[in-house]
C-alpha cells in the first residue's frame, strides 16, 4: 500500500470499540467520508498540519470511539452521510468543505468554527447542543454555511450560554432557530439571507438576536423572521422583504436600520424602541399592536399608478383626438391630473379620459404628457404619441359668370375653398390655358379673378389652392369661349361614313351620314346665328339646330361652334360642331343631353376630325 501524505489519526478505541478500524492514515483521494452507523466524537488531533487526501474504510459498530479536536484544511472535504452523528467534544475548524446530511452537535465547551463552505442538507442539523453549556458555532468571515430547505442550524432547547456566531455569509433556507428555553445568542457581524426559511428567536429570557454594526439580515419574500425572546438588538442593517413579527411581551431595541419592504408586526404587549430609522417602503405593511417608542417610523410616499390605454393616437386635423386610462392610489389620497396639451378629466370610477380638439396637422403631432399628483409628494406620468394628419383644402366649383365672350373682353372668375385646418394659410394660382398663371398669396375665401385673353379660343381654367403643409386641391372649369365677331363664317356640306362606334345606343351601326350648316355673327351681335342638320339614316337621328351659344374661328381655317338642337324634332340636346376647311376638309359633331347636374350623356360622337366622302366646308374671311 502506498502513503502519499503522512496524516496521523490517533483513535482512542473505547471498550466494545475493537472491531473498529484504528489505522486510519491511508490516501485514498480528495474527502474523507464518514459513514455506517452509531456515534463518532471528535476528541483528539487528526491531523497534523500536513494537507492530506484522507479516507476512512469500514464502517463503525455500535459503540463511541472519541477525538477531541480536528482541523480541516483547505481542499479537504468531509461527507457526512444521513444517520451519522458527529459529537464536537473539543473543537472542529473547517477549512476546507464540510457537506452533512446527518447531524453534528457541538457538546460542552466546544468550538466548531468555519472558514470554509458548509452545506447542511434536507434532515440534517448543526447545533450547539440540546443542554450544552458554553458551545460555540462560528462561521468566520471567510466561512459560508448554506442551510437548505429541511436542514437545521440551531441553539438547541435548554442550552446555556451558546452562541451562534457570523462574520461571514449564512443562506438559510431551513430552520436557523435559538430554540425555546435556551440561553441563547445569534450574533450576526456578517451577512445573514433568509431565503425562504425561518429565522426564530425563541422564547427564553436570555435568548436574544444581535445584528451588530456590521451584520446584514435580509428576509426575502417568503422569509419568516420571529422574535420570541427579549433582549433583541439591532445596530446593523435588516432589510425584511418576507415576514417580521416580535411577539407578545417581547422588547426590540433598534440602533440600526430597519428597511420594511414586506409585513413587519409588533404584536400586543410588545415593544419595539426605535433610536434608529424604520423605512416602510411604498406597498409594505406595518402594523404596529404594541408600543412604538423613539423615532417615528418614516413612511414611504407611494406615488399614484397611472396606465394609458393606447400609445398612439392619430386623427385627421379638425378631428378630436381621445385617450384614456386607470389611476389609483395606494394610499387613497386624492389624485390631481394635468395634460400637456387637450384636457384630461378623472372619471371618478378609477379611469381617466383625455380629448383635444385638433386645428393643424401635422404641426400638433407630439407626445403627450398626462401627470398625476397626490399633494404629499407622489407624482406619476405616463405618455403617448400623437399624430395629426394634414387634410387638403377642398376647392368647390369654380363660377364663371359670364364664360362667352368677345376678342378682348376680360373673363371673370371666382371659387370658394374650405380647410378643416383653421390655422393652415393658402396660395391660389389660376391657370388660364393660354400659358399664363396667376393668383393670390396669401389667398383667402372666395378668391376671385379676372383674366383677358389675346387670342380666340376655347379655354380650360384651372384653379389649386395649396396650404402651408404642401397639400392642394384643384378645381376646372370648362370651357370658357373667347370669340372674334369679325373674323369670318362658316359654311359646308356634304358627308361622312359614320364609324363603329359613333352611334352610341347602338355602337355597331355604321353608314353614310349627311351634315350641313351655316354659322356667323351678325354685325354687333354677341350670338352666332345659322342652322345646323345631321342625319344617320340607318340609325333614325335626324338633328336639327334649335339656337347658338358661341362660334370660333382660328388660325383662319378651322372652327368650332356650340349649341342646342333636337333629334326627330323632340328633346333638348346640345351639340359642338368641329370643322376644317382645309385640304381635305374635316367634320366632327357631338350630340349629348345634360342632366340638372351637367352630366353628360352623349348620343352621337364621331370622335375626330374626320375626312368628310364629298361636299365641302367653306370658311369666309
Amino acid at each position: 500500500m502506498k502513503r502519499i501524505a503522512v496524516v496521523a489519526f490517533a483513535v482512542l478505541v473505547a471498550a466494545g470499540c475493537e472491531d473498529r478500524p484504528t489505522d486510519l492514515d491511508e490516501t485514498h483521494g480528495s474527502s474523507l467520508t464518514l459513514s455506517g452507523d452509531g456515534v463518532v466524537e471528535i476528541s483528539s488531533t487528526v491531523i497534523d498540519g500536513e494537507t492530506g487526501c484522507l479516507a476512512v474504510g469500514g464502517a463503525w459498530s455500535s459503540g463511541t470511539c472519541t477525538i477531541s479536536a480536528l482541523d480541516i484544511p483547505s481542499g479537504v472535504t468531509i461527507t457526512i452521510a444521513a444517520g451519522i452523528r458527529v459529537v464536537v467534544a473539543g473543537y472542529l475548524t473547517n477549512g476546507g468543505t464540510i457537506s452533512n446530511s446527518g447531524s453534528v452537535d457541538v457538546a460542552d465547551a466546544a468550538t466548531f468554527t468555519n472558514d470554509g463552505f458548509v452545506e447542511n442538507f434536507d434532515g440534517a442539523t448543526i447545533q450547539n447542543a440540546t443542554g450544552s453549556t458554553g458551545s460555540t458555532i462560528v462561521n468566520g468571515s471567510e466561512g459560508h454555511i448554506v442551510n437548505h430547505a429541511g436542514a437545521e442550524l440551531l441553539n438547541g432547547a435548554g442550552c446555556a450560554t451558546c452562541v451562534i456566531g457570523n462574520s461571514g455569509v449564512i443562506d438559510n433556507a431551513g430552520r436557523f432557530e435559538s430554540e425555546d428555553a435556551a440561553v441563547g445568542e445569534v450574533l450576526n457581524e456578517g451577512t445573514i439571507n433568509d431565503n425562504g426559511g425561518l429565522l426564530r428567536i425563541g422564547t427564553g429570557s436570555d435568548n436574544r438576536l444581535t445584528n451588530a454594526g456590521a451584520g446584514v439580515i435580509n428576509n426575502d419574500a417568503a422569509g419568516y423572521i420571529v422574535i420570541v425572546a427579549s433582549g433583541t438588538q439591532n445596530s446593523g442593517v435588516i432589510n425584511n422583504g418576507g415576514t417580521f413579527s416580535i411577539g407578545e411581551t417581547i422588547e426590540l431595541t433598534n440602533d440600526g436600520t430597519i428597511n420594511n419592504s414586506g409585513t413587519f408586526t409588533i404584536e400586543v404587549g410588545a415593544q419595539l424602541t426605535n433610536n434608529g430609522t424604520i423605512y416602510n417602503a411604498c406597498g409594505a405593511t406595518f402594523e404596529n399592536n404594541g408600543v412604538l417608542l423613539g423615532n417615528p417610523v418614516e413612511f414611504e410616499v407611494c406615488p399614484p399608478e397611472l396606465s394609458v390605454e393606447s400609445a398612439l393616437v392619430s386623427v385627421y386635423e379638425a378631428q378630436t383626438a381621445i385617450n384614456g386610462g386607470t389611476v389609483s392610489d395606494p394610499d387613497n389620497d386624492p389624485v390631481i391630473l394635468t395634460a400637456s396639451i387637450g384636457v384630461v378629466s378623472d372619471n371618478g370610477d378609477g379611469t381617466w379620459s383625455w380629448e383635444f380638439q385638433t386645428t393643424d396637422g401635422p404641426d400638433e403631432s407630439q407626445t403627450v404628457f398626462i401627470n398625476a399628483d397626490d399633494g404629499t409628494g407622489g407624482t406619476a406620468q405616463v405618455n403617448f404619441a400623437l399624430t395629426v394628419t394634414n387634410v387638403a383644402p377642398t376647392v368647390v366649383d369654380i363660377t364663371v359668370p359670364v364664360s362667352v365672350v368677345p376678342l378682348g373682353t376680360p373673363i371673370d372668375a371666382s371659387a370658394e375653398f374650405t380647410d378643416p385646418g383653421t390655422a393652415d394659410t393658402h396660395t391660389a394660382v389660376w391657370n388660364w390655358g393660354d400659358g399664363t398663371s396667376d393668383g393670390p398669396d396669401p389667398a383667402t375665401s372666395p378668391t376671385p379673378a379676372s383674366h383677358t385673353y389675346a387670342e380666340v379660343g376655347l379655354y380650360t381654367i384651372e384653379l389649386r389652392v395649396t396650404d402651408d403643409d404642401g397639400d392642394s386641391d384643384t378645381q376646372v372649369f370648362e370651357s370658357a369661349v373667347v370669340y372674334d365677331p369679325i373674323a369670318g363664317f362658316v359654311t359646308g356640306g356634304g358627308w361622312i361614313h359614320s364609324p363603329a362606334g359613333a352611334y352610341k345606343p347602338d355602337p355597331s351601326l355604321t353608314g353614310r351620314a349627311n351634315f350641313g350648316f351655316v354659322a356667323k355673327y351678325k354685325r354687333g351681335a354677341d350670338v352666332p346665328t345659322g342652322q345646323t342638320e345631321f342625319q344617320l339614316r340607318v340609325a333614325n337621328l335626324n338633328f336639327h339646330s334649335t339656337s347658338y351659344d358661341w362660334l370660333i374661328v382660328t388660325g383662319g381655317n378651322y372652327v368650332r361652334f356650340q349649341g342646342s338642337g333636337t333629334i326627330n324634332g323632340t328633346g333638348e340636346y346640345k351639340f359642338m360642331l368641329w370643322a376644317g376647311g382645309d385640304d381635305p376638309d374635316t367634320f366632327r359633331i357631338k350630340i349629348w343631353e345634360e342632366d340638372e347636374e351637367g352630366v353628360e350623356t352623349v348620343t352621337y360622337d364621331n370622335g375626330m376630325d374626320q375626312s368628310i366622302g364629298g361636299g365641302n366646308i367653306t370658311i369666309h374671311k
